[in-house]
């Protein structure tokens, strides 16, 4: 399988791509870890969801199991409802959402894919129509923070509550506007907000802040080497890692950061330089997968 030739918005655990995906951009890709399969366990398995192909937005969605697939390919699961692209794919519950995003239009919609029944439904209207914002789990809440509408971007976080199928604007806003960034839950018990683009300041960004659900506040962590955006960013190995991304000459670049010391390391670059990739954590690997090659 290769990976090189799909940008992805949407995604969930996932290993390599074959050339049933090919060239889609701004999908959503997760790490679907904890999904139970067919058989009721729990297996280990990468969803890709819509994006950008050729000059037509997708609605189409793809799962991959190295377990339970022999054949080694990703097979086609129900699509979702609307063509989404700059949107989010997160893991939540034994089920995916699909978060905000644009086709025609900028939107509020999300929606929920249901691994054992293969359907989708409706999962609530975010505040406001959003796209290229962040999103995570963090201590079994679903969080959805910046991104841009008309011309501006957001400081705004909104918390999912699954029993009522809503979402409140219940946490505190950001330090920073930010859109295109990486929003990434920690084994610390924190999240944080990375890179990005600030309409206020006009700027792409390498600054990184931190919300600790203790507090309830966001604090300045440190800086990048790097300002990025439209980059992968992943936990993993007590780690936060980025890679890649734009804002920056050379599009392969790497860091981690060490929230133990509040530290950025330069680390080894991607063999390929790319831009609107996903950066997955899966079977004690990183992936990068898909994207914009630069070369």
């Amino acid at each position: 399988m290769a990976l090189m030739s799909q940008t992805i918005s949407g995604a969930a655990t996932v290993n390599e791509l074959s050339g049933a995906v090919s060239a889609q951009v701004l999908s959503g890709a997760v790490s679907a870890k904890e999904l139970s399969g067919a058989v009721g366990q729990s297996v280990s398995t990468l969803y890709i969801c819509g994006g950008f192909s050729g000059m037509d937005t997708q609605s189409k969605c793809y799962q991959f199991n190295q377990n339970t697939n022999p054949s080694n390919k990703w097979q086609p699961i129900k699509s979702m409802s609307s063509e989404r692209t700059s949107f989010s794919l997160v893991n939540y519950r034994n089920q995916l959402y699909a978060i905000g995003g644009e086709a025609y239009e900028i939107s509020r919609n999300v929606a929920s894919y249901n691994v054992k029944t293969n359907s989708w439904q409706s999962a609530g209207l975010l505040a406001y129509p959003t796209s290229s914002m962040g999103a995570t789990v963090l201590n079994d809440t679903l969080y959805v923070c910046g991104g841009t509408s008309s011309g501006h971007s957001y400081e705004a976080c909104e918390q999912y509550f699954v029993d009522r199928n809503e979402w409140y604007l219940t946490l505190k806003p950001m330090l920073t506007d930010r859109h295109n960034l990486e929003l990434v839950a920690h084994s610390d018990g924190c999240m944080y907000a990375i890179g990005g683009n600030s309409y206020k300041n006009s700027s792409s960004l390498k600054t990184m802040e931190r919300f600790d659900p203790k507090t309830q506040k966001w604090t300045q962590m440190a800086d990048m080497y790097t300002k990025r955006y439209e980059f992968g960013a992943a936990s993993f190995m007590e780690k936060i890692y980025v890679c890649g991304g734009m804002g920056n000459l050379d599009w392969n670049l790497c860091e981690s950061y060490d929230p133990k010391i509040n530290q950025w390391t330069k680390i080894a670059s991607m063999n390929t330089r790319r831009d609107n990739f996903r950066l997955i954590a899966f079977n004690d690997n990183l992936y990068a997968m898909g994207g914009y090659p630069c070369n």
